[in-house]
């Protein structure tokens, strides 16, 4: 029961993150505290480590995305200067 109540704690921290920010960088925080609660509520339901596995790649592929926006959009291409 506490990690039933800790995870839909979580999902609902993810969520009114992600409903009070725009900013990349909290929005793919929220989305990752949306899925880690989801990560602990479907570890308590069901032991099969293949879908654990696809949630873990599905975790680090967020991850990457994030930062990958996060750099992509930070940095011009080209400076007014050298043009």
């Amino acid at each position: 029961m506490p990690v039933i109540a800790g995870s839909l704690l979580l999902i609902g921290a993810g969520v009114v993150h992600l409903g009070v920010t725009s900013d990349l960088f909290r929005v793919t925080l929220g989305l990752l505290t949306l899925l880690a609660g989801f990560e602990i509520l479907y570890a308590a339901l069901e032991s099969a480590i293949l879908v654990t596995g696809l949630l873990a790649v599905v975790n680090l592929g967020l991850g990457v995305l994030g930062a990958y926006l996060m750099v992509a959009g930070s940095t011009p291409l080209e400076s007014e200067e050298e043009l």
